[in-house]
C-alpha cells in the first residue's frame, strides 16, 4: 500500500478504491485519500512496529500523521474530512456538527485525541525507542524517570531530551533517524557534542546513566525537496523535511477552462525558485517560475479555507504557449454556447431545481466535482425537469458529465419519447465534457417548454449530469 498505492500525503484511494499498482496520476480528484484508510494504516504501523521497529515505518506514520491526518481537522470548529482531496485546485469540505456522520467522522473523532501515541515504545531489553518528535512528557514508573521532550518541531530541527531520576539510572535511548534529514546529524548531552552511532534499522544509539538535569540535544537538518507522483516525473510535490507544502490559491475556485497554477521552467532544483518568507515558519514564496502568478506556499495541515495545489505540472515555454491557446479556444465555444442557450439548469443547486420543477424517484442523490454540483439516480429510478424551448425551429439538448465516472447507462426522454442513450465508460479523470442530443422538431414545434427525463437502466446508474441546456441552432 505504502509503495504503489500512497499519494505524497501518506492517504491512499480514489473514490475509495484503490487502482492499478504505481498509477496515481490520473487518479486525483476531490475524492482522494479517505480519512478512514489512513486512520487504519497508522493502526498496522504500529502494529508492524512492535513486531519489528525500523526507521522505514516511522519516515511513513510521520508522513501520514502530519499531512493527512493532522490535515484533516478544521482547527476551528473541530470537523473533520471524509476524503481529502488532491486534485489540483482543490478544497477541503468538512463535516458539519448535526448533519453528518460517516465513518471518518467517526475514526476522525478518535484520530484527533491519538497524537501521543507511536511516540515512544519501551523494548524488551529495557530500551527506550523515540520514533516522533511531538513535544511530550513520558513518565517510566517503572525506572522513575521523567523524560520530557521539548520541540517546536516541524518549524525547528532542534528536540531537547530533559531527564528526571530519582538516582542515576542507565537506559539506552534509541532515536530514529529520519529519511528525510540533510547532512550531519548531531547530538549533544549538557552541550557537549557526540559521536552518532546508527543501527542498520536506521536509529540513532545512545547508552549511558542518565541523571537528573540531563539534556540530549539533537539537531535534524531539513530542507526543500520534490518528489514525484510515481507514473509521472513531471508532476511533482514539495516538500520540508517530513511536511507537504501547499500552495495557497485563495479563497475563489480557479478557472475550470484555464487550470489551475503550473511551474514553468526547465530548473528542477526547488532550492533555487523557492525561497524562505521572514518570520514565518514553513512558509516560502516561488520565485518567477509559478504561472499565472506566484503563490505562497505553507504546511499543507495549516490549509482550511482555500482552494491549493499539493501537486504540480512542470511546463515548458512551449507547453504553456500551447495551454493559453487551447484556454482562448475553449472561452470562445463556452460563448458561442451562451449565444445559442434558451435555457440551462445547474442540477444539483436547490433553486434552479425548484426553478425547472424538478421531480426525481427515490435514490435520486446530488453531488459535487470540481466546486460544480450534478444530480444522480439509481435502481432503475429517473428524475426530470422542465426546460423552455425554441418553438419557431432545432432544438438540441447539451449535458455536462465528468471523465471520472463509469459503468452507468441511461436514456433521455422529451415528452416521453425517448431521444437518445447515453453510456458513461470513463474519460480523461478529473475532466467535464459535453455531449449534444438533437430533439426531433415535431417534439417542441410551437412549444414553449418540454419535460426532459433521465432514466436510469436496470442495474445503472444515470448520470452523474452537471447541468443541462437546450440550444437553439
Amino acid at each position: 500500500m505504502v509503495n504503489q498505492h500512497t499519494y505524497v500525503i501518506g492517504g491512499n484511494s480514489n473514490y475509495e478504491y484503490c487502482g492499478d499498482p504505481g498509477k496515481l496520476n490520473d487518479r486525483l480528484s476531490d475524492n482522494t485519500c479517505e480519512t478512514c484508510n489512513t486512520y487504519n494504516m497508522l493502526k498496522l504501523t504500529r502494529m508492524l512496529f512492535l513486531l519489528q521497529p525500523s526507521a522505514r515505518l516511522g519516515d511513513y506514520y510521520e508522513r501520514a500523521l502530519y499531512n493527512h491526518i493532522l490535515a484533516s481537522q478544521h482547527p476551528q470548529s473541530g470537523m473533520m474530512c471524509y476524503f481529502v482531496p488532491l486534485r489540483m485546485g482543490a478544497r477541503k469540505t468538512f463535516s458539519s456538527p448535526f448533519n453528518t456522520f460517516t465513518c471518518c467522522v467517526g475514526s476522525g473523532m478518535e484520530n484527533h485525541v491519538k497524537y501521543n501515541e507511536g511516540i515512544y515504545y519501551e523494548g524488551e531489553d529495557g530500551s527506550l525507542w523515540v520514533n516522533l518528535f511531538i513535544a511530550s512528557e513520558l513518565n517510566l514508573k517503572n525506572r522513575e524517570l521523567i523524560i520530557r521532550q521539548e520541540t517546536r518541531f516541524p518549524e525547528n530541527s532542534k528536540v531537547d531530551f530533559v531527564f528526571s531520576v530519582k538516582k542515576p539510572t542507565s537506559l539506552e535511548l534509541k532515536i530514529r533517524k529520519p529519511k528525510w534529514v540533510v547532512g550531519e546529524v548531531t547530538m549533544e548531552i549538557n552541550g557537549k557534542k557526540l559521536p552518532v552511532t546508527t543501527t542498520a534499522d536506521g536509529f540513532l544509539v545512545i547508552s549511558r546513566k542518565w541523571k537528573t538535569g540531563d539534556r540530549l540535544t539533537l539537531n535534524l537538518p531539513m530542507n526543500l525537496y520534490t518528489e514525484s507522483i510515481p507514473d509521472n516525473p513531471n508532476r511533482i510535490a514539495i516538500l520540508y523535511g517530513p511536511i507537504v507544502l501547499a500552495g495557497v490559491l485563495g479563497k475563489e475556485m480557479p478557472d475550470p477552462v484555464y487550470g489551475t497554477t503550473v511551474l514553468l521552467t526547465d530548473n528542477r532544483n526547488v532550492q533555487s525558485w523557492l525561497k524562505p518568507i521572514a518570520d514565518q515558519p514553513l512558509a516560502f514564496q516561488t520565485q518567477q517560475v509559478a504561472r499565472p502568478q506566484d503563490v505562497k506556499l505553507v504546511p499543507f495541515y495549516k490549509v482550511f479555507e482555500d482552494y491549493y495545489n499539493v501537486y504540480w505540472d512542470f511546463f515548458t515555454p512551449a507547453d504553456w504557449a500551447k495551454r493559453q491557446q487551447a484556454y482562448e479556444a475553449e472561452k470562445k465555444r463556452q460563448q458561442e454556447i451562451e449565444n445559442r442557450t434558451v435555457d440551462w439548469i445547474r442540477l444539483g443547486e436547490m433553486q434552479p431545481e425548484r426553478d425547472h420543477n424538478l421531480r426525481a424517484s427515490e435514490r435520486s442523490y446530488a453531488s459535487q466535482a470540481l466546486g460544480r454540483s450534478g444530480r444522480e439516480v439509481r435502481l432503475g429510478g429517473y428524475f426530470e425537469f422542465d426546460m423552455k424551448t425554441d418553438p419557431s425551429g432545432p432544438n438540441t439538448l447539451m449535458c455536462t458529465y465528468i471523465g471520472d465516472d463509469r459503468n452507468r447507462a441511461f436514456d433521455f426522454l422529451v415528452d416521453g419519447v425517448k431521444i437518445a442513450t447515453q453510456e458513461l465508460t470513463g474519460g480523461e479523470s478529473q475532466r467535464f465534457f459535453d455531449v449534444e442530443y438533437k430533439i426531433p422538431l415535431e417534439l417542441t414545434r410551437g412549444k414553449q417548454k418540454v419535460t426532459v427525463r433521465v432514466q436510469a437502466h436496470t442495474g445503472k446508474t444515470a448520470g452523474r449530469v452537471f447541468g443541462c441546456r437546450v440550444l437553439k441552432d
